[in-house]
């Protein structure tokens, strides 16, 4: 089975929560994730422009790889590609400036996440 995740940005500390996007009246949206405790959930407003849905992949390090992470390919620093959902394939992509990959020839395994659009804008 397919682990379906998203993250996001609280609104009130800035801080990535992970767990069930659900969104309320078409303006405000909320991830449900554990608690600091981790004894119970809670639903968490976050910024909308900062959601982004695990893709179901792990790069080398086994850092889950989410829609709006930054990721380098085979070690290659010098190309930095933007994991994106693509909406004529229906699925996720890498892509750069000058190339877009699917996944169908490469795995999760092929990545590093070296960083995020939201946290890391400058590295682009």
């Amino acid at each position: 089975m397919r682990e379906i995740e998203y993250k996001g940005k609280r609104k009130d500390t800035n801080e990535w929560v992970y767990g069930y996007f659900w969104k309320a009246f078409g303006e405000h949206f909320f991830i449900k994730s554990l608690t600091k405790d981790k004894k119970s959930y809670a639903d968490f407003e976050i910024k909308p422009e900062t959601l982004g849905q695990f893709t179901g992949l792990y790069d080398k390090k086994h850092n889950k790889i989410y829609e709006g992470d930054i990721v380098v390919l085979n070690d290659d620093a010098y190309e930095l590609f933007t994991i994106k959902w693509d909406e004529k394939t229906a699925a996720f992509i890498f892509e750069s400036e000058d190339l877009s990959y699917s996944f169908d020839n490469y795995s999760g395994h092929d990545l590093e996440v070296i960083g995020n659009i939201h946290d890391n804008p400058n590295i682009i």
